[in-house]
């Protein structure tokens, strides 16, 4: 669960930064 954590956070980043360039 500790290494669940951390993708979840780059999943998010990458997801914000997607929103980001459109």
């Amino acid at each position: 669960m500790t290494l669940y954590l951390p993708s979840l956070k780059a999943l998010r980043t990458s997801a914000l930064s997607s929103l980001g360039v459109l």
